[in-house]
């Protein structure tokens, strides 16, 4: 049997959508300027940002009381939880590492392949386990329930082509539940615009379009680490034009060592889980050269 070589490309040479989103996203989100016209990008990744606190507070057995965000693109999630290190730490380590996460798992899935799906599905269970045993009221319950559910469709769902539109539906649905937390009108505004946006591009958009709009969205995710230095590696932050305590100095004060310390820590965490989701996408190709390797096999 010969191999053609367009078959060893890889699957992330091919994914142009992908690429081109996650090398914008390095190349201008930290460029004061330029990053404007990211906005509507930045909000969505606060949204994951402050909802991965929310859902972390309600796996510790506590409360997502609301979600806010601002119109300088930062945000806050106010939860009640025991006072305890675990859950504190847990809680203040869950806003990067979990929008990482999240953005390993968007990109691992905008390939499907058995390994991604049986990944999908296996942390579709976990957070349902974790759902059942520790949270509590039906809104926190809906929102496990959402989530589950943007896992469980994007696994069993998902075509190659269609996975810009599945993604999209289901991240629209996920919007309007996490809806059920905001309170002020900006905050509503952003998660309706953007569950709007994304329920109609999953209903009216072109696979092209899907896709590539669903690619940013990875790349808001996957990066938001990196796009997010100066924020990330700072003491304090402004929140609504306020000062607040980071989320490192948090880990800091429930743990031991400088704030700088457990911001590197998620930063390499980050930079892990993205690097292993391009890993995935480097060695998963495309419909195109899977098409090719079956016309340019002889034996």
């Amino acid at each position: 049997m010969t191999t053609n070589l367009t078959e060893k490309k890889s699957g992330l040479y091919e994914n142009r959508a992908l690429i081109g989103a996650l090398v914008v996203w390095l190349l201008i989100a930290n460029l004061p300027i330029v990053r404007y016209a990211l906005y509507p990008f930045e909000l969505f990744s606060t949204w994951v940002h402050e909802l991965c606190h929310g859902l972390a507070a309600l796996a510790v057995g506590g409360r997502f009381d609301q979600l806010e965000i601002f119109t300088d693109t930062s945000g806050r999630a106010l939860t009640a939880i025991a006072d305890s290190r675990f859950s504190r730490v847990v809680v203040a380590s869950a806003g990067y590492v979990g929008t990482a996460f999240l953005g390993m798992m968007m990109l691992f899935l905008q390939r499907p392949t058995k390994a991604s799906r049986l990944l999908g599905l296996v942390v579709a269970v976990a957070f349902g386990g974790v759902g059942l045993l520790m949270v509590r009221g039906w809104a926190g319950g809906l929102l496990y329930v959402a989530l589950v559910g943007v896992f469980l469709v994007m696994s069993l769902g998902t075509t190659e082509e269609d996975t810009g539109r599945v993604g999209l539906g289901a991240f629209g649905g996920l919007l309007l539940i996490s809806a059920l937390f905001g309170r002020d009108p900006f905050t509503f505004a952003v998660l309706l615009g953007w569950a709007a946006a994304c329920l109609a591009l999953a209903w009216r958009g072109s696979m092209r379009v899907t896709r590539w709009f669903f690619s940013f969205l990875s790349a808001a995710c996957a990066l938001n680490s990196l796009t997010s230095l100066r924020v990330l590696f700072s003491t304090h932050q402004v929140v609504n034009g306020l000062p607040a305590k980071s989320d490192a100095s948090a880990v800091s004060d429930a743990l031991f060592g400088p704030a700088a310390l457990w911001s590197g820590v998620w930063m390499v965490v980050s930079l892990g889980m993205l690097a292993l989701a391009l890993r995935r996408l480097w060695y998963a190709p495309t419909l195109q050269i899977r098409a090719a390797s079956e016309s340019n096999t002889s034996f």
